[in-house]
């Protein structure tokens, strides 16, 4: 074989074609290394600001809620002040409900249901701070309790006939009635 025949058969994969071809300096596999580091790093830090960013909108979205819950809140009391400030009737109202207070000569009466249960004038609302319950939420509204059907059952000699009769005698001494 000649010459020629040698580089064909090198040329075609033989054992004397493989010829080793010394890698990437040692410099550049450094470089790379670092690089890929560096975007990585790079990655992670964008990510993580992002979540920072996130959560700091979030949060002035919630506060800017509550801004706006507390201005309306503010605006309410102003307007409250004001009314008390200038609104006798409204005033008198609230003294009856939240103090419990009764004009000279009023009594307060209390009827309570005989189940036990919330007084029977409520008509559901918070009970104010002596416990009672709400009676109205209009100061000029006058409300009695719907009928019960199992109220007019009540026996003979109860303790709200008991109640009745008491009350009809001290009106009666009162001069209240005829």
């Amino acid at each position: 074989m000649g010459a020629r025949g040698r580089d064909v058969k090198e040329a075609r994969g033989g054992a004397a074609a493989r010829v080793r071809r010394p890698g990437p300096p040692a410099s550049r596999r450094f470089l790379v290394l670092a690089g890929a580091a560096v975007l990585a790093w790079s990655a992670w830090a964008l990510a993580a600001q992002y979540s920072r960013t996130y959560a700091l909108g979030r949060e002035a979205a919630r506060l800017d809620e509550r801004r706006r819950e507390l201005v309306a809140s503010n605006e309410a009391l102003r307007e409250e002040i004001q009314r008390l400030r200038t609104d006798d009737k409204y005033l008198a109202w609230l003294a009856r409900k939240e103090l419990g207070m009764v004009r000279p000569g009023e009594v307060e009466f209390l009827i309570v249901s005989p189940q036990g249960g919330e007084p029977a004038g409520a008509i559901g609302g918070e009970p104010d701070r002596r416990g009672a319950a709400a009676t109205s939420p209009d100061p000029g509204a006058i409300t009695a309790p719907a009928p019960d059907a199992g109220a007019a059952r009540i026996p003979q000699g109860g303790w709200i006939e008991r109640l009745l009769r008491r009350v009809t005698v001290w009106a009666a001494r009162l001069h209240l009635i005829r």
